[in-house]
């Protein structure tokens, strides 16, 4: 890498969506992972834990992206390995 060159960061993201009976669904928060794999591993845990029928509300995750950070960010989530931005989990806000 030369010196002009800046060092680039990637997290996962997936994106949470909540569904609620007679409402509808809506965008209920990111959460951030190290990478991909870690990513999926957490959506695999999330779903063992559902059984049956569906709940008057609950959440569910979108596709995992990865996406590029600056390196406070980037920091964040590899010192945690998840973090999230919505009103129900640790927030961004709490950290710093």
């Amino acid at each position: 890498m030369s010196n002009t060159e800046e060092k680039k960061y990637y997290v996962t993201r997936v994106e949470w969506t909540e569904h609620e009976r007679g409402w509808g669904q809506r965008f209920d928060g990111y959460s951030y992972h190290l990478n991909e794999e870690y990513a999926k591993k957490y959506i695999r845990e999330f779903i063992a834990t559902i059984s049956g029928p569906a709940p008057y509300c609950y959440v569910s995750p979108g596709t995992p992206r990865i996406i590029q950070v600056d390196p406070l960010f980037a920091m964040l989530v590899y010192d945690k390995e998840i973090l999230w931005d919505d009103k129900n989990h640790e927030t961004l806000d709490d950290n710093f």
